[in-house]
């Protein structure tokens, strides 16, 4: 159970610098390169908070069952809020990658009207 719980202690720490990482991400430009690469750590913790949930659940005694499920519930509402902050900020980028080949194809558009009544 030592090691469970030291595993635990870990995995916590991993979903920490996660979040406050995620937070970093809220807050500036970004690509999708970067979004993806959050999303391949994202799902690395998920399946350890898994696994942890099923060593830890599996193994603890009738008594702590319930601290550790609440402390379990807590982790998992991180990661679906994290996965939800990725799936926002992806869309973002989406909108603005469409608003941006708008803008081009509208500048491009108006050149070549230029050019043609130029010509």
């Amino acid at each position: 159970m030592d090691a469970i719980l030291k595993q635990k202690k870990i995995v916590k720490g991993k979903l920490t610098r996660l979040v406050s990482k995620m937070d970093d991400l809220q807050n500036q430009a970004n690509s999708e390169s970067i979004i993806e690469v959050y999303e391949k750590d994202v799902n690395l913790i998920d399946t350890e908070v898994n696994n942890l949930n099923d060593n830890l659940l599996s193994t603890c005694t009738d008594e702590d069952f319930n601290g550790y499920e609440i402390e379990m519930h807590d982790l998992f509402s991180k990661l679906d809020t994290l996965k939800i902050i990725l799936k926002e900020e992806m869309k973002k980028l989406v909108r603005n990658n469409n608003n941006t080949n708008a803008c081009q194809n509208i500048a491009n558009t108006n050149v070549n009207n230029l050019k043609n009544f130029l010509a």
